[in-house]
């Protein structure tokens, strides 16, 4: 006799493999984008009153491994290859709100203010926070695989976190790729949840008299 949980498994695994499949690829050229992500990692919010005492307690019950704080959030350690396993699995935990490849990187947030982050013409001015031995982290700046009029980017940190408690708020410039400059609407997010809007710019409401 067949073993159900095992096929059950396998049918799992066909479905989350063809939706990847359909994240990464554009609609028109039918070929795959690649995305920065770190392999073997998965960023995962915790849902509103779940503490890391209960993140800690579900990773011993179903054996995974607690990496680093990121953000709000955490990264999980998981086979490289299997995030979108890992990331499906990990959705389903009562304490956990989301899970997603760890798509940021490193540590790091940016500046929604003074200075708040600046488009001219084709490139974005923004000062980044993170912290380390030195400054110099390399940035890049990300978007999503399948394009929308109303799209979120973000900023991919490649350099690693670093053993020293040295605060740093560099000025970083990028031009902006062409991908994103056609979307209507687009916000730039960080991995502690903070979000400016690019453009449209923001009308001021009117005050009546």
């Amino acid at each position: 006799m067949p073993d159900i949980k095992n096929i059950s498994r396998l049918l799992l695994l066909a479905v989350v493999l063809v939706s990847t499949q359909a994240c990464f690829t554009t609609n028109d050229q039918g070929t795959e984008i690649a995305l920065e992500y770190i392999k073997g990692e998965v960023f995962v919010l915790l849902e509103q009153g779940a503490t890391y005492e209960d993140l800690e307690k579900t990773a011993q019950e179903h054996e995974f491994e607690i990496d680093r704080p990121l953000g709000n959030g955490y990264i999980v350690k998981v086979p490289v290859d299997n995030e979108p396993i890992w990331i499906t699995q990990l959705a389903t935990f009562l304490i956990i709100d989301e899970a997603r490849y760890n798509v940021y990187g490193y540590e790091y947030s940016i500046s929604i203010e003074d200075p708040e982050p600046l488009v001219d013409n084709n490139e974005l001015t923004l000062t980044v926070n993170y912290s380390g031995c030195d400054d110099g982290h390399a940035f890049q700046l990300e978007h999503p695989a399948n394009f929308s009029n109303d799209l979120k980017v973000w900023l991919f940190k490649s350099t690693p976190d670093q053993d020293c408690d040295a605060a740093f708020a560099s000025e970083y410039t990028f031009t902006i790729p062409r991908f994103i400059q056609l979307a209507s609407r687009v916000i730039i997010e960080d991995p502690f949840g903070n979000e400016v809007q690019l453009w449209p710019d923001e009308q001021t409401p009117e005050v009546s008299d």
